[in-house]
């Protein structure tokens, strides 16, 4: 059996598994790029993903202090500019539990339609937010926070309320057999920006048909937000309009300039 160079077992200040003494570990990762350098180059494999409706699935596991994580959802809007996140983070640590939260408040300004969850639960189950024993089901904490306001100041006002429950909820504790730490109960903690849930929520409901879907645009409000959000939902759709060239109320100009900034496709009608 081989042992140890006698240079190793002679400086045990030396001699220590680098992930196992947090205080090194983070001295090292806030002292270099590491972190810049991978949300670098999981930003370029987005350029190779089709996400297909409804939303862009992100699974971040763990997710640490959270720097990579946001500078990646950077990159997903950047990417992806017109269609929903839902990104899902593991963590069990609670202190990177609140340096994450510290990054995300802008994110919900740049990309409103996001909701981003956090949680505890073990690595198999995170990815589905389900918890395969009775026991652990039973004992889930699952937090919803809306949030009011469009500014990252209040966003991030409200985020800092969280304080509270995390430390109440966000417990670990030490498994005897493995020596791994473990949640003391399993937490989902899933933050969205409350104005764009219920109207969001309504239009997906009524996109579900056995026949094409389509949407009477005009040049009003209600009509323009409901194709608005049907193209965040990137539906496959058609909208119409009514056009009367030469009447003064002939709003179908108006459509045109509006669906250029809409991915949906557009049928003008003329009425003989």
């Amino acid at each position: 059996m081989a042992t140890a160079p006698a240079s190793l077992t002679s400086e045990p200040q030396r001699n220590f598994r680098f992930f196992d003494n947090r205080q090194k570990y983070l001295l090292f990762v806030t002292t270099c790029s590491e972190k810049w350098v991978v949300a670098h180059r999981v930003g370029l494999e987005l350029a190779n993903i089709h996400p297909r409706p409804p939303s862009v699935r992100l699974f971040d596991a763990g997710v640490g202090d959270g720097t990579v994580l946001a500078r990646v959802m950077r990159s997903m809007h950047d990417r992806f500019p017109a269609m929903p996140f839902y990104v899902v983070g593991k963590e069990i640590s609670l202190e990177d539990v609140r340096l994450t939260l510290q990054k995300v408040a802008d994110r919900f300004v740049e990309h409103p339609a996001t909701v981003l969850v956090l949680t505890n639960l073990a690595y198999a189950d995170a990815p589905w937010l389900a918890v395969k024993s009775v026991s652990a089901a039973s004992s889930l904490v699952w937090h919803e926070v809306p949030l009011a306001g469009t500014t990252a100041h209040k966003f991030e006002s409200q985020i800092t309320d969280l304080e509270p429950f995390l430390s109440a909820h966000w417990h670990v504790r030490v498994n005897p057999a493995s020596g791994s730490p473990v949640y003391e109960k399993p937490v989902v903690l899933v933050i969205y920006r409350k104005d764009y849930r219920l109207l969001l929520d309504s239009v997906k409901v009524r996109l579900f048909a056995d026949v094409p879907v389509g949407a009477l645009l005009s040049a009003g409000i209600d009509s323009t937000l409901i194709c608005w959000a049907m193209s965040k939902l990137n539906a496959d759709i058609k909208s119409y309009t009514v056009g009367a060239p030469g009447d003064p109320a002939d709003e179908s100009a108006t459509t045109r300039i509006d669906q250029l900034r809409r991915p949906l496709g557009r049928c003008l009608i003329f009425p003989s």
